[in-house]
């Protein structure tokens, strides 16, 4: 089952690495010189476009975006975080690891397939991190599809970290095999569903 949201063209061209571009001088002095990412503010922008039926931009490099569109793009970042997220993720990143893995095959894979279904790609907050480890490794990307063949269910996504593809989420039920995977390569320890905040796209006023 697949939505319409192709990730290669419903996706942003740009890799999710920002450097320099502060929303405001706290932001500024939290982040020094570092390179950080947007990913819950691009997949919530990219999830405008596409449920407003507009074309994204097709900006190919961060150096080449407004610094208007900056700034939309983080305060989507910040509209994908809500209080309730921070209580989600640190629950998630001391729970056991067996214990994350069978919440989010029980609680949160159901709710990803309803919505999907109804043709809403699905926004995910990936946990990656344990306890006190960087909560920076902990990751958004968009559900955009799945397949289902016995224990094995393998999602198609958008990953703002991997611009111009499409990846893929794989969920492994098999019997002492339990675990979740990345096509790119990175740690998954479970993950829950987001609480998508509509907004219209970015314009010019």
């Amino acid at each position: 089952m697949d939505t319409s949201f192709l990730p290669i063209l419903n996706g942003f061209k740009f890799q999710n690495r920002f450097e320099k571009n502060w929303p405001n001088r706290f932001i500024k002095i939290l982040l020094g010189n570092s390179a950080y990412g947007l990913c819950g503010g691009m997949v919530f922008s990219a999830l405008d476009y596409f449920l407003e039926g507009k074309s994204i931009i097709t900006t190919s490099k961060i150096v080449d975006l407004e610094p208007d569109y900056i700034r939309h793009l983080w305060k989507r970042q910040f509209a994908s975080m809500p209080v309730r997220n921070y209580f989600l993720l640190a629950s998630g990143t001391f729970q056991k690891d067996s214990t994350l893995l069978t919440n989010t095959f029980n609680k949160e894979i159901p709710k990803v397939i309803e919505s999907i279904n109804q043709n809403l790609p699905a926004p995910i907050i990936i946990i990656r991190s344990k306890k006190l480890e960087n909560p920076m490794d902990n990751h958004q990307i968009l559900l955009t599809g799945y397949d289902i063949k016995g224990p094995i269910t393998n999602f198609t996504s958008y990953d703002p970290n991997h611009p111009l593809k499409t990846t893929y989420l794989t969920v492994n039920r098999k019997s002492r095999e339990e675990n979740i995977t990345q096509s790119t390569g990175e740690f998954v320890r479970g993950f829950f569903l987001n609480c998508y905040d509509n907004k219209k796209q970015f314009s010019r006023n």
